[in-house]
């Protein structure tokens, strides 16, 4: 999720965020993860990753990487390191 620097503080990007769980939670996904600034998903209900033992697998970015458990139990035995697809490889 990105929003346009010109375009930010508006809402935008908390509707944005919202619209995105909704639509997770409603194809029953358990969890979701983000790659992102720290003073601003865990506003929108994120916790640091590192908490359930899970890591992003480029490493060093504990302060950076977050999830949001979306179902009941979704995070229950879940741990590990969360690989982003190879779209994703130019970050």
């Amino acid at each position: 999720m990105a929003v346009s620097p010109d375009r930010q503080r508006t809402g935008i990007g908390g509707q944005l965020i919202a619209q995105g769980l909704s639509r997770l939670r409603a194809t029953n996904q358990p969890f979701c993860v983000v790659l992102g600034h720290p003073e601003y998903y865990p506003r929108h209900g994120f916790q640091r990753a590192i908490e359930f033992g899970i890591r992003w697998e480029k490493g060093g970015t504990e302060d950076f990487f977050f999830i949001q458990q979306l179902v009941p139990g979704g995070l229950n035995g879940v741990s590990g390191t969360a690989r982003y697809r190879p779209e994703f490889e130019q970050i």
